[in-house]
Protein backbone atom coordinates (compact mmCIF):
# COMPACT_ATOMS: atom_id res chain seq x y z
CA UNK A 1 0.00 0.00 0.00
CA UNK A 2 1.31 3.45 -0.90
CA UNK A 3 1.66 5.61 2.16
CA UNK A 4 -1.13 8.11 2.72
CA UNK A 5 0.44 11.55 2.69
CA UNK A 6 -1.69 13.31 5.28
CA UNK A 7 -1.25 10.44 7.73
CA UNK A 8 2.52 10.61 7.25
CA UNK A 9 2.33 14.32 8.05
CA UNK A 10 0.27 13.67 11.17
CA UNK A 11 2.94 11.22 12.37
CA UNK A 12 5.61 13.83 11.70
CA UNK A 13 3.76 16.52 13.65
CA UNK A 14 3.24 14.11 16.54
CA UNK A 15 6.97 13.33 16.53
CA UNK A 16 7.86 17.02 16.74
CA UNK A 17 5.47 17.32 19.69
CA UNK A 18 7.39 14.53 21.45
CA UNK A 19 10.69 16.28 20.71
CA UNK A 20 9.39 19.58 22.09
CA UNK A 21 8.00 17.75 25.12
CA UNK A 22 11.45 16.38 25.96
CA UNK A 23 13.11 19.76 25.56
CA UNK A 24 10.46 21.21 27.86
CA UNK A 25 10.87 18.52 30.53
CA UNK A 26 14.64 18.80 30.28
CA UNK A 27 14.97 22.58 30.41
CA UNK A 28 11.66 23.91 31.79
CA UNK A 29 10.44 21.01 33.96
CA UNK A 30 7.70 23.07 35.64
CA UNK A 31 5.95 23.31 32.28
CA UNK A 32 5.34 19.59 32.75
CA UNK A 33 5.07 19.10 36.51
CA UNK A 34 3.70 22.44 37.67
CA UNK A 35 6.22 22.43 40.55
CA UNK A 36 7.17 25.83 41.98
CA UNK A 37 10.72 24.83 42.92
CA UNK A 38 11.80 24.16 39.33
CA UNK A 39 10.45 27.34 37.69
CA UNK A 40 12.64 29.42 35.39
CA UNK A 41 10.11 31.98 34.08
CA UNK A 42 9.46 35.13 36.12
CA UNK A 43 6.65 34.72 38.66
CA UNK A 44 6.60 31.04 37.70
CA UNK A 45 4.87 31.71 34.42
CA UNK A 46 5.07 28.00 33.69
CA UNK A 47 2.01 27.51 35.91
CA UNK A 48 0.02 29.80 33.65
CA UNK A 49 1.18 28.18 30.40
CA UNK A 50 0.27 24.63 31.45
CA UNK A 51 -3.34 25.76 31.91
CA UNK A 52 -3.63 27.20 28.40
CA UNK A 53 -3.90 25.56 24.94
CA UNK A 54 -0.13 26.13 24.57
CA UNK A 55 0.24 22.93 26.59
CA UNK A 56 -0.88 21.05 23.48
CA UNK A 57 2.30 22.02 21.65
CA UNK A 58 4.29 19.64 23.84
CA UNK A 59 1.65 17.08 24.84
CA UNK A 60 4.05 14.18 24.40
CA UNK A 61 1.89 11.36 25.74
CA UNK A 62 -0.99 12.44 23.50
CA UNK A 63 1.41 12.41 20.54
CA UNK A 64 2.45 8.84 21.39
CA UNK A 65 -1.24 7.86 21.42
CA UNK A 66 -1.49 9.29 17.91
CA UNK A 67 1.40 6.99 16.91
CA UNK A 68 -0.50 3.98 18.22
CA UNK A 69 -3.83 5.00 16.65
CA UNK A 70 -2.03 5.48 13.33
CA UNK A 71 -0.33 2.08 13.62
CA UNK A 72 -3.65 0.32 14.22
CA UNK A 73 -5.17 2.16 11.26
CA UNK A 74 -2.29 1.80 8.77
CA UNK A 75 -1.36 -1.81 9.59
CA UNK A 76 -4.92 -2.96 8.97
CA UNK A 77 -5.76 -0.63 6.07
CA UNK A 78 -4.82 -2.80 3.10
CA UNK A 79 -6.50 -5.88 4.56
CA UNK A 80 -9.81 -4.04 4.82
CA UNK A 81 -9.39 -2.10 1.58
CA UNK A 82 -8.52 -5.11 -0.57
CA UNK A 83 -10.31 -7.72 1.54
CA UNK A 84 -7.17 -9.82 1.92
CA UNK A 85 -6.10 -12.05 4.78
CA UNK A 86 -2.77 -11.41 6.52
CA UNK A 87 -0.12 -14.10 6.47
CA UNK A 88 0.06 -13.91 10.25
CA UNK A 89 3.49 -15.30 11.02
CA UNK A 90 5.09 -13.55 8.05
CA UNK A 91 3.62 -10.15 8.90
CA UNK A 92 4.68 -10.41 12.55
CA UNK A 93 8.26 -11.30 11.56
CA UNK A 94 8.29 -8.55 8.94
CA UNK A 95 7.15 -6.03 11.55
CA UNK A 96 10.00 -7.04 13.85
CA UNK A 97 12.61 -6.54 11.13
CA UNK A 98 10.98 -3.26 10.12
CA UNK A 99 11.50 -1.87 13.64
CA UNK A 100 14.89 -3.37 14.45
CA UNK A 101 17.25 -1.26 12.30
CA UNK A 102 16.65 2.22 13.82
CA UNK A 103 16.43 0.66 17.29
CA UNK A 104 19.79 -1.09 16.93
CA UNK A 105 21.38 2.02 15.47
CA UNK A 106 20.20 4.36 18.25
CA UNK A 107 21.26 1.95 20.99
CA UNK A 108 24.68 1.49 19.35
CA UNK A 109 25.16 5.27 19.21
CA UNK A 110 24.17 5.58 22.87
CA UNK A 111 26.64 2.84 23.81
CA UNK A 112 29.41 4.54 21.83
CA UNK A 113 28.65 7.93 23.41
CA UNK A 114 28.78 6.38 26.87
CA UNK A 115 32.16 4.84 26.12
CA UNK A 116 33.51 8.15 24.79
CA UNK A 117 31.99 10.24 27.60
CA UNK A 118 29.85 12.33 25.27
CA UNK A 119 26.83 12.57 27.56
CA UNK A 120 26.55 15.76 29.63
CA UNK A 121 22.95 15.43 30.79
CA UNK A 122 23.81 15.09 34.50
CA UNK A 123 25.74 18.35 34.50
CA UNK A 124 23.06 20.18 32.51
CA UNK A 125 20.31 18.85 34.79
CA UNK A 126 21.83 20.69 37.74
CA UNK A 127 21.30 23.96 35.87
CA UNK A 128 17.89 23.16 34.42
CA UNK A 129 16.51 21.65 37.67
CA UNK A 130 15.56 18.51 35.80
CA UNK A 131 17.58 16.09 37.96
CA UNK A 132 14.53 13.84 38.27
CA UNK A 133 14.37 13.37 34.47
CA UNK A 134 17.27 14.69 32.38
CA UNK A 135 19.80 13.76 35.04
CA UNK A 136 18.75 10.11 35.26
CA UNK A 137 19.81 8.81 31.83
CA UNK A 138 22.88 6.66 31.11
CA UNK A 139 24.01 6.47 34.74
CA UNK A 140 25.43 2.95 34.47
CA UNK A 141 28.45 1.12 33.13
CA UNK A 142 27.94 0.20 29.45
CA UNK A 143 28.24 -3.45 28.47
CA UNK A 144 28.58 -4.46 24.83
CA UNK A 145 26.81 -7.82 25.09
CA UNK A 146 23.97 -6.33 27.12
CA UNK A 147 23.62 -3.59 24.51
CA UNK A 148 23.28 -6.19 21.74
CA UNK A 149 20.86 -8.32 23.76
CA UNK A 150 18.74 -5.29 24.58
CA UNK A 151 18.66 -4.23 20.92
CA UNK A 152 17.31 -7.53 19.62
CA UNK A 153 15.39 -8.90 22.60
CA UNK A 154 15.13 -6.60 25.61
CA UNK A 155 13.45 -3.64 23.92
CA UNK A 156 10.79 -5.68 22.13
CA UNK A 157 10.05 -8.46 24.61
CA UNK A 158 11.08 -7.27 28.08
CA UNK A 159 10.68 -3.46 28.10
CA UNK A 160 14.41 -3.07 28.79
CA UNK A 161 15.29 0.39 27.53
CA UNK A 162 18.24 1.65 29.57
CA UNK A 163 20.29 2.54 26.46
CA UNK A 164 17.47 4.64 24.99
CA UNK A 165 14.45 5.14 27.25
CA UNK A 166 12.34 6.46 24.36
CA UNK A 167 12.20 2.93 22.98
CA UNK A 168 9.53 1.97 25.53
CA UNK A 169 7.05 2.55 22.69
CA UNK A 170 8.62 -0.26 20.64
CA UNK A 171 7.25 -2.88 23.05
CA UNK A 172 3.74 -1.58 22.43
CA UNK A 173 4.34 -1.11 18.71
CA UNK A 174 5.44 -4.72 18.33
CA UNK A 175 2.78 -6.39 20.47
CA UNK A 176 0.15 -3.92 19.29
CA UNK A 177 0.96 -5.02 15.74
CA UNK A 178 0.57 -8.66 16.75
CA UNK A 179 -2.80 -7.81 18.30
CA UNK A 180 -3.96 -6.10 15.09
CA UNK A 181 -2.79 -8.95 12.84
CA UNK A 182 -4.40 -11.51 15.17
CA UNK A 183 -7.81 -9.86 15.15
CA UNK A 184 -7.78 -9.38 11.39
CA UNK A 185 -6.58 -12.96 10.83
CA UNK A 186 -9.36 -14.42 13.00
CA UNK A 187 -12.31 -12.05 12.61
CA UNK A 188 -11.81 -10.03 9.41
CA UNK A 189 -14.83 -11.54 7.64
CA UNK A 190 -17.03 -11.99 10.70
CA UNK A 191 -20.38 -10.22 10.37
CA UNK A 192 -20.30 -9.21 14.01
CA UNK A 193 -16.62 -8.36 14.22
CA UNK A 194 -17.45 -4.95 15.71
CA UNK A 195 -18.67 -6.83 18.76
CA UNK A 196 -15.15 -8.26 18.96
CA UNK A 197 -13.77 -4.70 18.79
CA UNK A 198 -16.03 -3.63 21.66
CA UNK A 199 -14.92 -6.59 23.79
CA UNK A 200 -11.28 -5.77 23.01
CA UNK A 201 -11.86 -2.11 23.89
CA UNK A 202 -13.08 -3.02 27.36
CA UNK A 203 -10.38 -5.66 27.76
CA UNK A 204 -7.55 -3.24 26.95
CA UNK A 205 -9.15 -0.04 28.26
CA UNK A 206 -6.36 0.58 30.77
CA UNK A 207 -3.49 0.08 28.31
CA UNK A 208 -2.01 1.69 25.22
CA UNK A 209 -3.32 -1.28 23.21
CA UNK A 210 -6.70 0.45 23.27
CA UNK A 211 -5.30 2.87 20.68
CA UNK A 212 -4.43 0.03 18.28
CA UNK A 213 -7.96 -1.38 18.56
CA UNK A 214 -9.57 2.00 17.92
CA UNK A 215 -7.25 2.67 14.97
CA UNK A 216 -8.11 -0.70 13.45
CA UNK A 217 -11.85 -0.13 13.98
CA UNK A 218 -11.55 3.25 12.22
CA UNK A 219 -9.77 1.58 9.30
CA UNK A 220 -12.55 -1.01 9.06
CA UNK A 221 -15.25 1.66 9.08
CA UNK A 222 -13.44 3.88 6.61
CA UNK A 223 -12.98 1.08 4.08
CA UNK A 224 -16.19 -0.91 4.57
CA UNK A 225 -18.66 1.78 5.66
CA UNK A 226 -17.66 4.78 3.51
CA UNK A 227 -21.25 6.03 3.39
CA UNK A 228 -21.15 6.48 7.16
CA UNK A 229 -18.22 8.87 6.85
CA UNK A 230 -19.92 10.76 4.02
CA UNK A 231 -23.12 11.05 6.02
CA UNK A 232 -21.42 12.71 8.98
CA UNK A 233 -18.83 14.71 7.07
CA UNK A 234 -20.46 18.04 7.77
CA UNK A 235 -19.21 21.23 9.46
CA UNK A 236 -20.92 20.43 12.76
CA UNK A 237 -19.45 16.92 13.07
CA UNK A 238 -16.00 17.98 11.92
CA UNK A 239 -16.00 20.89 14.36
CA UNK A 240 -17.24 18.70 17.19
CA UNK A 241 -14.55 16.07 16.61
CA UNK A 242 -11.90 18.81 16.48
CA UNK A 243 -13.02 20.27 19.82
CA UNK A 244 -13.34 16.88 21.52
CA UNK A 245 -9.99 15.72 20.17
CA UNK A 246 -7.99 18.62 21.51
CA UNK A 247 -10.02 18.91 24.71
CA UNK A 248 -9.06 15.36 25.71
CA UNK A 249 -5.54 15.83 24.31
CA UNK A 250 -4.92 18.58 26.87
CA UNK A 251 -5.73 16.37 29.85
CA UNK A 252 -2.77 16.88 32.24
CA UNK A 253 -0.16 14.13 32.39
CA UNK A 254 2.61 15.38 34.65
CA UNK A 255 0.73 17.32 37.31
CA UNK A 256 -2.42 16.82 39.45
CA UNK A 257 -5.77 17.64 37.86
CA UNK A 258 -7.57 18.42 41.13
CA UNK A 259 -7.54 22.20 40.64
CA UNK A 260 -8.07 22.19 36.88
CA UNK A 261 -11.08 22.07 34.59
CA UNK A 262 -10.40 18.34 34.17
CA UNK A 263 -10.92 17.45 37.84
CA UNK A 264 -14.40 16.04 37.18
CA UNK A 265 -12.97 13.61 34.61
CA UNK A 266 -10.49 11.98 36.95
CA UNK A 267 -10.84 8.20 36.97
CA UNK A 268 -9.94 6.02 39.94
CA UNK A 269 -9.62 2.57 38.41
CA UNK A 270 -7.66 3.33 35.23
CA UNK A 271 -4.88 5.67 34.16
CA UNK A 272 -6.85 8.80 33.28
CA UNK A 273 -4.13 10.46 31.19
CA UNK A 274 -3.54 7.42 28.99
CA UNK A 275 -7.26 6.83 28.50
CA UNK A 276 -8.17 10.43 27.67
CA UNK A 277 -5.16 10.93 25.41
CA UNK A 278 -6.17 7.85 23.42
CA UNK A 279 -9.73 9.18 23.21
CA UNK A 280 -8.35 12.53 22.08
CA UNK A 281 -6.19 10.87 19.42
CA UNK A 282 -9.24 8.92 18.23
CA UNK A 283 -11.29 12.10 17.73
CA UNK A 284 -8.36 13.83 16.00
CA UNK A 285 -8.19 10.90 13.56
CA UNK A 286 -11.94 11.15 12.96
CA UNK A 287 -11.57 14.88 12.36
CA UNK A 288 -8.76 14.29 9.87
CA UNK A 289 -10.54 11.49 8.00
CA UNK A 290 -13.65 13.65 7.59
CA UNK A 291 -11.99 16.94 6.68
CA UNK A 292 -10.71 17.09 3.13
CA UNK A 293 -9.43 20.62 3.71
CA UNK A 294 -7.14 19.47 6.51
CA UNK A 295 -6.07 16.45 4.44
CA UNK A 296 -5.05 18.84 1.67
CA UNK A 297 -3.07 21.04 4.08
CA UNK A 298 -1.32 18.00 5.56
CA UNK A 299 -0.48 16.74 2.08
CA UNK A 300 2.20 19.42 1.71
CA UNK A 301 5.50 17.87 0.61
CA UNK A 302 7.46 19.42 3.47
CA UNK A 303 5.13 17.94 6.09
CA UNK A 304 5.12 14.54 4.40
CA UNK A 305 8.93 14.60 4.39
CA UNK A 306 9.00 15.25 8.14
CA UNK A 307 6.62 12.32 8.49
CA UNK A 308 9.01 10.06 6.62
CA UNK A 309 11.81 11.10 8.95
CA UNK A 310 9.63 10.68 12.04
CA UNK A 311 10.95 7.29 13.19
CA UNK A 312 14.53 8.46 12.77
CA UNK A 313 13.79 11.72 14.60
CA UNK A 314 12.14 9.80 17.41
CA UNK A 315 14.97 7.35 18.10
CA UNK A 316 17.83 9.88 17.96
CA UNK A 317 16.53 13.09 19.53
CA UNK A 318 17.04 12.23 23.21
CA UNK A 319 20.62 11.22 22.49
CA UNK A 320 21.16 14.65 20.92
CA UNK A 321 19.53 16.40 23.89
CA UNK A 322 21.67 14.53 26.42
CA UNK A 323 24.91 15.06 24.50
CA UNK A 324 25.04 18.06 22.16
CA UNK A 325 22.27 20.15 23.79
CA UNK A 326 23.48 19.46 27.31
CA UNK A 327 27.04 20.39 26.30
CA UNK A 328 26.38 23.71 24.57
CA UNK A 329 23.65 25.01 26.90
CA UNK A 330 26.00 25.73 29.86
CA UNK A 331 28.44 27.40 27.42
CA UNK A 332 25.78 29.83 26.24
CA UNK A 333 24.79 30.57 29.84
CA UNK A 334 28.17 32.29 30.24
CA UNK A 335 27.08 34.95 27.74
CA UNK A 336 23.29 34.98 27.58
CA UNK A 337 20.23 34.74 29.80
CA UNK A 338 18.70 31.38 30.61
CA UNK A 339 15.88 31.83 28.08
CA UNK A 340 18.13 33.05 25.26
CA UNK A 341 20.59 30.23 25.95
CA UNK A 342 17.77 27.71 25.71
CA UNK A 343 16.43 29.25 22.50
CA UNK A 344 19.82 29.08 20.78
CA UNK A 345 20.39 25.56 22.11
CA UNK A 346 16.97 24.43 20.91
CA UNK A 347 17.39 25.83 17.37
CA UNK A 348 20.89 24.37 16.96
CA UNK A 349 19.80 21.03 18.40
CA UNK A 350 16.68 20.82 16.25
CA UNK A 351 18.72 21.46 13.12
CA UNK A 352 21.18 18.75 14.16
CA UNK A 353 18.34 16.31 14.88
CA UNK A 354 16.83 16.93 11.45
CA UNK A 355 20.16 16.55 9.65
CA UNK A 356 21.00 13.36 11.55
CA UNK A 357 17.50 12.00 10.93
CA UNK A 358 17.82 12.60 7.21
CA UNK A 359 20.87 10.35 7.02
CA UNK A 360 19.51 7.80 9.50
CA UNK A 361 16.36 7.52 7.37
CA UNK A 362 18.34 7.21 4.14
CA UNK A 363 21.05 4.80 5.23
CA UNK A 364 19.56 2.96 8.21
CA UNK A 365 15.79 3.03 8.05
CA UNK A 366 15.19 3.01 4.29
CA UNK A 367 18.21 1.19 2.86
CA UNK A 368 18.52 -1.34 5.66
CA UNK A 369 15.34 -1.56 7.75
CA UNK A 370 12.72 -1.32 5.02
CA UNK A 371 14.67 -3.38 2.50
CA UNK A 372 15.47 -6.05 5.05
CA UNK A 373 11.83 -6.40 6.11
CA UNK A 374 10.75 -6.66 2.47
CA UNK A 375 13.38 -9.31 1.72
CA UNK A 376 12.34 -11.28 4.81
CA UNK A 377 8.71 -11.02 3.72
CA UNK A 378 9.47 -12.18 0.17
CA UNK A 379 11.63 -15.06 1.38
CA UNK A 380 9.18 -16.34 3.99
CA UNK A 381 6.24 -15.97 1.64
CA UNK A 382 7.63 -18.89 -0.36
CA UNK A 383 7.62 -21.21 2.67
CA UNK A 384 4.93 -20.06 5.09
CA UNK A 385 1.27 -19.89 4.10
CA UNK A 386 -0.50 -18.97 7.35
Amino acid sequence: MNKIGYLESLRGIATLMVVLNHFVVGFYPSLYTGALVTCHIKNCGELFIIQTPLFLLYAGNFAVCIFFILSGYVLSFKFFKYNTRPLFVIHVIKRYFRLIAPVLFSISIAYLFMKLGFFYNKEAALLTKSNWWLGTFWNFEPNFFEMIRQSFIGVFFQKQISYNTLLWTMYYEFFGSILVFSIIFLFRKMTYRFLVYIIMIFWFINTYYLAFILGMALSDLYNNKPDLFKKYSNKFSIGLFFILGFFFAAYPKGFPVDNTMYSFLKLETIDSAIFYHIVGAFFVMLFLLMSQKIQKILSAKSLIYIGRLSFSIYVIHLIVIASFSSYIFPKFLNYFSYHMSFFITFICSLLLILVCSRYIYKYVDEKFGMRLSKKVYTYLNHYIKF
